[in-house]
């Protein structure tokens, strides 16, 4: 099964809880190569996946459904198959959990630009899950040193990669998009519309949102559990789905999760302004899921 959000998006709270209800091994970001960067420059390959160093991707690497690309499935395959093992991967399990696998959840938070090539490549279970782009970058940017790259040099510039004229048709909105708040605004806005606006999207991979997840955490997992019945979840419903999970800073979310203010506390970590910016960059992508 592979999971694909936002980085900040959920995904690491989701997981644990799908992993709750399943002996999952958690695979962790195959597609992480570093900070976040919109500064001209590549990622280094000193922090991240060295098996991507030769590929020439970019962070949120794009792949078209129509490519026949060899060497990046040889790669998938490995992923998929537990034989990129290496420890950043799989932290959250012990050696002999890795030894008796049978069962694992790919969790990539840079992957959407390829899910439907993804699917389409590989016999997956795929979900795709979704949180308001005010809640994302409200969290993205409280992570100390994480979007450096981001806050340190404004604008837009994208260096020379595999695929890089997908993003020629954003020009206009990414020539606007200096301000930190709206670099990220429209990193999500790119990577949420390229599987919102798929003709299979919700049909060939289940979507759902994060708010959804957190209102009715039971009734969003059986929709989960009922599609995809052949990974065998357990009938045990003792799970406390309130828990943070392992990656959360902050450290009251305990209440916001138990008072159901965890939904829009990004109200008061973000300014006017800045909630304004992250929506005007939002709105000139056409997506009308979420409100100001």
């Amino acid at each position: 099964m592979c999971l694909f959000a936002s980085p900040r998006g959920g995904s690491t709270w989701l997981l644990e809880t799908l992993s709750s209800r399943c002996d999952f091994v958690p695979i962790n970001e195959p597609l992480f190569q570093g900070k976040l960067r919109v500064d001209g420059i590549m990622p280094s390959f000193t922090t991240g996946r060295p098996y991507l160093k030769d590929l020439n991707f970019w962070f949120h690497q794009p792949i078209d459904e129509s490519y026949n690309l060899d060497r990046e499935k040889e790669i998938f395959r490995k992923i998929f198959s537990g034989r990129h093992l290496h420890p950043d991967l799989t932290r959250y399990s012990s050696i002999s959990e890795l030894k008796t696998a049978e069962k694992f959840l790919v969790k990539f938070c840079y992957g959407n630009l390829m899910l439907p090539w993804i699917v389409k490549n590989f016999n997956v279970a795929a979900i795709f899950l979704i949180r308001h782009p005010c809640a994302v970058i409200a969290s993205q940017l409280s992570v100390k040193g994480a979007f450096d790259h981001i806050i340190n040099y404004p604008g837009f510039t994208l260096p020379v990669f595999f695929n890089a004229e997908y993003f020629d048709q954003f020009d206009s909105i990414l020539s606007k998009s200096v301000r930190p708040e709206e670099i990220l605004a429209a990193i999500w806005s790119i990577t949420i519309k390229h599987v919102i606006d798929h003709p299979k999207n919700n049909t060939e991979w289940h979507t759902l949102r994060y708010e959804d997840l957190l209102n009715d955490p039971f009734h969003e997992l059986k929709k989960i559990e009922n599609r995809y019945p052949e990974f065998g979840w357990s009938k045990n419903t003792s799970h406390n789905y309130v828990l943070p999970s392992k990656s959360t800073l902050d450290k009251n979310l305990g209440s916001h999760l138990l008072d159901g203010t965890q939904e829009t506390k990004w109200k008061d970590q973000l300014t006017h302004d800045q909630i304004k910016n992250i929506f005007s960059i939002v709105k000139d992508f056409g997506i009308e899921i979420y409100e100001p």
